[in-house]
């Protein structure tokens, strides 16, 4: 996708219920843009974490006067989990603590905390326990596909959990001998259930590709549900959507 359709499909794109007319519009799978959209909402909740936090006395007065950790939420238009994390930390109940109970509900003997938490969990989908998971589980099975195509051509790696216990910094795969991809040899690939766009691939450069061209040479970064075609990358590394491996594409080694 192209930098400016992106930036017009970023400023529409603000609540679940847009997906279903853009990705028509746009032609993207809803999940790339569920994925999208939940990086615009932790994006957004970071840049307004502190803000919010000045004002944690206030919203404890709210919840104690009868309004829901999801009513607050709504009214400031910040995730319910952080909005309920943010009460409670004010309120004595540590972070530890407010992420046991909200990952253990059966733990919680008072029936408002719990039918509120529950709520609060339910409706966020991007830092509630079930959001996690969710997150963690796509993440896997990127790599297990990327894993299963390599292995279906007989090209040997070696996965990051072994490679750590050598290395500081490890790509998903690091290839046993460089793969010919495009004219361009690569040594590593690196996988991203994620879109990529400005903001994540700048972020993405500093904290592994860089790391990964210095210690093993150029690779490969999978963004299984896009990319921004005109964006800057490192040199030595290029960039692949899930379409590259859907389509088996051939690799001359």
């Amino acid at each position: 996708m192209k930098l400016e359709d992106y930036k017009k499909l970023y400023r529409r794109l603000n609540r679940v219920e847009d997906i279903n007319t853009l990705c028509k519009e746009y032609h993207l799978t809803k999940d790339a843009l569920f994925n999208i959209l939940s990086q615009k909402i932790v994006r957004n909740a970071t840049h307004r974490y502190y803000k919010v936090k000045r004002y944690s006395r206030d919203l404890v007065h709210e919840w104690l006067n009868g309004k829901s950790f999801l009513g607050i939420a709504k009214r400031i238009d910040f995730p319910p989990v952080l909005t309920a994390s943010i009460v409670l930390q004010q309120y004595g109940i540590s972070k530890k603590r407010f992420w046991k109970y909200i990952t253990h509900l059966e733990l919680l003997p008072d029936p408002r905390l719990k039918k509120e938490l529950n709520e609060a969990a339910n409706a966020d989908w991007c830092y509630s326990p079930k959001a996690m998971v969710s997150q963690r589980e796509r993440g896997n099975k990127v790599e297990d596909t990327v894993k299963e195509w390599l292995t279906k051509q007989s090209f040997e790696f070696e996965r990051e959990k072994d490679l750590k216990k050598r290395y500081k910094k490890t790509p998903d795969f690091l290839l046993k001998k460089p793969l010919n991809i495009g004219g361009k040899r690569i040594n590593w690939i690196e996988c991203k259930a994620s879109f990529g766009d400005a903001v994540e691939i700048r972020r993405n450069i500093k904290k592994q590709f860089l790391p990964y061209t210095e210690m093993f040479g150029p690779g490969m970064v999978v963004y299984w549900h896009g990319f921004i075609e005109d964006a800057e990358i490192t040199k030595g590394v290029i960039v692949k959507d899930k379409g590259f491996f859907e389509q088996n594409t051939y690799i001359n080694t």
